[in-house]
């Protein structure tokens, strides 16, 4: 229970890291004045060393109260370099946690739509409609029944129909008559043979006889 008043708010981790950087470069820029304050003191000391050995000693003496100084700023500045560093590994760890319970949480939420026995029964449902699609196509694929008709009844047909065709075919053709043609006619028959017919025939005689002369 608070006496005086309510318990103030923790600032944010960014806020906190912030200023803690912001006071480390403080220190550093401190300890960089003293240290160049202690060198002029150095040089004074020196150069009073034999002449104002007075003045020389209260250089000294500033110069070790600034070393003083420096050592202290030190011991701070790594204080809040180990607070700070802390602080940003905690920063870090509290992001990774509640990415980590977030996605818990998605996956949780996710899972509560979709059970083991609901995957099943629709790999099942999958499964099924594949099978009956390979059948619809296997029966789809197949050639028609042969059961409509008979191969022998067919055949037999066929041979009737060419036996017919064979008759029709005959009574068709002109009968031969049975006395000879006359000379003439059989003349006027005989193709007429053309003028390069009877030149090649010529010729083929011709080295013919040529041949049997040699």
């Amino acid at each position: 229970m608070k006496l005086f008043g309510k318990a103030k708010k923790a600032p944010p981790p960014s806020e906190s890291i912030e200023k803690l950087r912001k006071t480390v470069e403080m220190l550093e820029k401190r300890e960089a004045y003293l240290e160049k304050r202690i060198e002029q003191e150095v040089s004074v000391a020196r150069a009073n060393s034999t002449t104002n050995k007075k003045k020389a000693m209260m250089a000294l003496r500033r110069k070790k109260l600034m070393e003083s100084q420096i050592d202290k700023l030190s011991g701070a500045r790594l204080n809040l370099e180990t607070q700070m560093m802390y602080l940003e590994g905690a920063t870090v760890d509290k992001a990774t946690f509640d990415a980590m319970r977030g996605a818990a949480s998605a996956l949780q939420g996710i899972q509560k739509d979709i059970s083991v026995d609901q995957v099943d029964r629709a790999m099942d449902d999958i499964q099924e409609s594949f099978d009956v699609q390979r059948e619809l196509g296997d029966a789809l694929s197949q050639g028609f029944s042969s059961d409509l008709y008979d191969e022998d009844e067919l055949e037999n047909e066929l041979r009737e129909l060419e036996m017919e065709t064979s008759s029709a075919t005959a009574l068709a053709m002109p009968s031969v008559p049975s006395t000879a043609l006359p000379a003439s006619a059989t003349a006027t028959a005989t193709p007429t043979k053309t003028a390069k017919q009877l030149q090649e025939e010529r010729e083929l005689a011709e080295l013919e006889s040529s041949f049997s002369m040699a």
